[in-house]
């Protein structure tokens, strides 16, 4: 037979593409060859036995997965809630409003340099003197 490209390999097997059932072997055939490989029937049994504990304990996993995650976002806030009002904790933005003061402290800090004796004393102003523009 002459060779064929993959275009026309392709088009001449279109109406033959199989379904995922047909690429499922059954499971007696799948057992016949696990026998004939020299496997006796209690170890395949065995086998069988503990995949369905781990697909049970899979699916058990799933199901509470999503509850526990709800519960711990429930109770996570809550604890956060509780906290601010006693006191105990800051405000999530506190962390925030602390860095941008400090930054703005540098900022005035870094104006004057040794290098140049100018003071920056906006945010325009600075972003020329940073590019060298000024």
């Amino acid at each position: 037979l002459p060779p064929i490209t993959i275009d026309e390999w392709e088009l001449q097997r279109c109406n033959e593409r199989r379904t995922r059932v047909e690429f499922r072997v059954p499971e007696d055939i799948r057992t016949d060859w696990v026998l004939d490989a020299g496997y006796s029937e209690a170890q395949v049994q065995e086998v069988v036995d503990a995949i369905d504990i781990s697909k049970k304990e899979w699916r058990s996993s799933i199901e509470k997965s999503s509850l526990h995650d709800k519960v711990d976002g429930v109770t996570e806030g809550m604890k956060r809630r509780w906290a601010r009002a006693v006191g105990k904790r800051e405000k999530s933005n506190i962390l925030y409003t602390k860095w941008k003061c400090s930054s703005e402290e540098k900022r005035r800090v870094w104006a004057t340099t040794p290098s140049s004796s100018k003071l920056v004393k906006d945010d325009a102003s600075y972003r020329r003197y940073r590019r060298g523009t000024v």
